[in-house]
């Protein structure tokens, strides 16, 4: 995966998408992130590989294996960051999943729980419960400002109906 793609998935909105969607987007990026874990572990040995040969031996590193390394430990540093966006994009995620529940009169044990059953570990868990608050403070806000428009542009339109008139 490039770093592209994972910053477009963490502009991503999550709004409009009900309860049961997000989850399987979740559980979609729980895999994401095991599947960098493979990554990481998969060039890690890798590159032990190509030290220890040399080590071994009692070998100086060739230009080659030099290379090699260069490049493996790019590729390394590359999967980490995008393993950190797309944490960062399932944390988008579940902080959303948890402002549907509490929008939907459930719990925050409930949404604690749902969390539980779909493998999300206890510290995003204590994360997203102690970002709630603010989020659903904001989204509160950001209802309140588009109702105003929309009375603004209801009284804007009656005005101009009526200077027709």
């Amino acid at each position: 995966m490039d770093t592209a793609s994972a910053n477009e998935r963490l502009r991503e909105s999550y709004d409009g998408l009900s309860a049961s969607a997000l989850s399987l987007k979740i559980a979609d990026q729980l895999k994401d992130l095991e599947n960098y874990e493979k990554q990481i572990t998969s060039v890690e040995a890798e590159i032990s590989e190509i030290q220890t040969t040399h080590w071994q031996f009692g070998l100086e590193l060739s230009e080659k294996s030099k290379k090699d390394l260069d490049l493996l430990r790019d590729k390394l540093q590359q999967i980490k960051e995008n393993q950190d966006i797309d944490f960062s994009v399932l944390k988008n995620q579940v902080i959303q999943l948890g402002v549907l529940f509490l929008q939907s009169g459930k719990s925050t044990e409930d949404f604690a729980r749902k969390l539980k059953l779909m493998g999300v570990d206890s510290k995003l868990i204590n994360e997203a419960l102690a970002e709630l608050p603010n989020k659903l403070k904001n989204t509160t806000k950001e209802t309140k400002t588009a109702e105003q428009a929309v009375l603004d542009l209801k009284a804007q339109e009656a005005l101009t109906k009526n200077q027709m008139i």
